[in-house]
């Protein structure tokens, strides 16, 4: 048989019956059959095909440039047209398998990647044949040994601390990628006691960027800056985990590194837009990670329907930065209680997880990246899917203590006999909102704003159904659309007529916690009954809407309606409920009947006591200020 250079055809498709040419192998595993042969241990893969040894132990994939070489179906990743991914372990290294497609860096180490190739900034090249050894000129290439700046074709050596080996000036890891092995940070650096920002070594046993940091020599790119390990950038695309490019201060100057913000007072809100992503029944997100600086108290992850089918969402698989396992969506259906509590509940338009919702001693709130999973509840074969903006909200604070704060509040009068010029005046209107900001002012919350809105549809004026996307009461949390900033949409009905188990309904709020600064969803908002032949003519009104409020910032019952389940007793039929049929505060005792968050009113009121555990939790709500 006569050797040839030309191209094998590599990633063509194929069939028990279509035989593959050149020798190749058909593998029908792959989407529509793909032509390859084994390669490794000493086989290497002929022209136009790239070893991967990921792929069954070592097999030649059709090389390419970009998604664009690939056929239809298939995505290019280590130089290679290869099928979509399932599993991060299926893109190798520090890569994540997101919506079917590998993304991050491809490699970690040289033998990450095929006979022949090495890994240089995170991603497979062919290396330099003349690597590590002088050019014609007597000048070494980029990451050769040097004892100078004289030495180097770049006219740059790094100072020995920091690798000793020739390298170049940079703006962000891109500008690495291309050097040779053990060259791929791009971070500032001290030479001759002046700052550049230059290619370094990575150190892969280092920490990742945004991850907590106490010295440069912690992290990965040598840089710990603000407390967290960081590299250079020029844009907001260099950088993951929701972290933004801006000015950080290091050593004695400052560059252009990934990071955070400067706080803009004493207590502010970071908002971090992850991005979207098109989520099929049945299915969930891989790789979402958002990463909080050092000056964080809280973490309030979003997720928000905002196309497709009407599917339930529900996060998953909830990290904390040192591998705690925060949350599982299957313990918690099997009523496995966690360090933090949340139902899934009606998670058709937007579902808010608020980190923490309980005191130090179950969770202390830890700085550095939060892995999670947004899931869509579906029939997978049924092809529904939605379109999902995933976004969180990030509250700092100095010294990261918040010892106060205040709570502007959108009042929606629906119905009541008050319009919004009105309302000021209204001596019952104002009497519930005073009621409601005495209350919580024992833990440091006063109201601060407040504005009136009305809503004049007046089938919504008595709230006859409170269940499901179609119900009177997600109709009526819609009505919050239009809002902006961080407000509480309380709206003031009539009544509240949907129940029918004997007991009075007087106040719904939209989530446990609701939707944190996303308004127009069936979740946004907190409805308490107005008319005194629903609530009477005390300052019950008051009293509810600082219940349901705790609520909506994230506070359960510290006692239940119904008693506790007993071993191995599962809650149903209304018998029982689970958890202890109490809160998560470490200083609230179930029947506590003093306590404002008890399951119902009691002496017209009398029960307006928060814990100091309480406060703790409500304060680092990013709806406090």
């Amino acid at each position: 048989m006569a050797c040839s250079s030309e191209p094998a055809d590599y990633g063509t498709p194929c069939s028990p019956t279509t035989a593959c040419t050149g020798g190749l192998s058909c593998i029908t595993a792959f989407p529509e059959g793909y032509c390859t042969s084994a390669c490794g241990g000493g086989v290497a893969c002929g022209p136009g095909g790239v070893c991967d040894p990921l792929v069954g132990g070592g097999l030649c994939l059709a090389e390419c440039a970009g998604a664009e070489s690939c056929r239809e179906g298939y995505q290019c990743w280590r130089g290679g047209c290869r099928p979509a991914c399932a599993l991060d372990v299926d893109c190798g290294g520090d890569a994540r398998c997101t919506d079917g497609r590998c993304a991050g860096p491809e490699c970690v180490a040289p033998e990450d990647c095929g006979p022949g190739r090495t890994c240089a900034g995170g991603v497979c090249i062919e290396p330099e044949l003349d690597a590590g050894m002088p050019d014609g000129g007597g000048m070494t290439p980029d990451g050769a040994p040097c004892a100078s700046d004289a030495a180097c074709a770049s006219g740059i050596c790094l100072p020995p601390e920091r690798g000793g080996i020739c390298t170049r000036a940079c703006t962000d890891a891109t500008s690495c990628f291309d050097a040779v092995t053990f060259v791929s940070a791009c971070a500032p650096v001290i030479r001759g006691g002046s700052q550049a920002t230059l290619c370094v070594p990575f150190d892969p046993d280092g920490l990742p960027g945004s991850a907590p940091c106490g010295s440069d020599t912690q992290c990965a790119s040598g840089v710990c800056a603000g407390g967290l390990c960081s590299e250079a950038c020029d844009d907001a695309a260099d950088c993951t985990f929701g972290e933004q490019c801006v000015s950080l201060s290091w050593t004695s100057g400052v560059f252009m590194g990934c990071g955070y913000p400067a706080r803009t007072g004493a207590v502010d809100i970071l908002e971090i837009d992850l991005g979207t992503r098109t989520i099929a029944g049945g299915s969930g997100t891989v790789g979402l990670e958002v990463g909080v600086p050092a000056d964080a108290v809280s973490l309030t992850l979003r997720a928000e329907r905002i196309a497709g089918d009407v599917l339930d969402l529900s996060f998953y698989d909830v990290f904390a930065p040192d591998g705690t396992k925060l949350y599982d969506l299957g313990d918690f259906s099997a009523l496995i209680d966690q360090p933090i509590r949340w139902y899934p509940g009606d998670g058709t338009e937007a579902i808010t997880m608020f980190i923490p919702n309980t005191t130090e001693d179950r969770f202390a709130f830890q700085v550095g990246r939060y892995p999670y999973g947004v899931i869509a509840f579906g029939d997978p074969a049924d092809g529904r899917s939605a379109e999902v903006r995933i976004s969180a909200l990030v509250k700092r604070a100095a010294a990261r203590s918040v010892p106060s704060g205040s709570l502007d509040v959108a009042v929606h009068l629906v119905g009541i006999g008050v319009s919004a010029a009105a309302a000021p005046g209204s001596s019952r209107v104002q009497a519930i909102l005073s009621r409601m900001g005495e209350v919580l002012s024992q833990v440091g919350v006063t109201l601060g704003t407040v504005t009136y809105r009305e809503v004049t549809d007046s089938t919504l004026a008595v709230i006859d159904s409170t269940s499901g996307p179609t119900s009177e009461l997600a109709t009526l949390f819609r009505r919050s659309d239009g809002l902006s900033g961080r407000v509480l949409p309380l709206f003031l009905v009539r009544g509240i007529a949907a129940g029918g188990d004997g007991f009075n309904t007087l106040g719904i709020a939209g989530g446990i916690p609701g939707a944190s600064a996303l308004y127009g969803t069936n979740n946004s908002g907190v409805v308490v009954s107005y008319d005194p032949a629903y609530i009477g003519t005390g300052a019950a009104a008051g009293h509810v809407a600082a219940h349901e409020s705790g609520h909506f910032f994230g506070l359960f019952h510290v006692t239940e309606r119904l008693r506790a389940c007993g071993p191995g007793e599962m809650p149903g039929a209304g018998t029982c409920a689970p958890f202890g049929s109490t809160d998560v505060i470490a200083d609230t005792t179930r029947g506590d009947t003093t306590n404002l968050m008890n399951w119902s009113i009691v002496g017209g009121g009398s029960n307006d006591r928060l814990s100091s555990g309480q406060g703790f939790v409500l304060l680092r709500s990013p709806l406090t200020r």
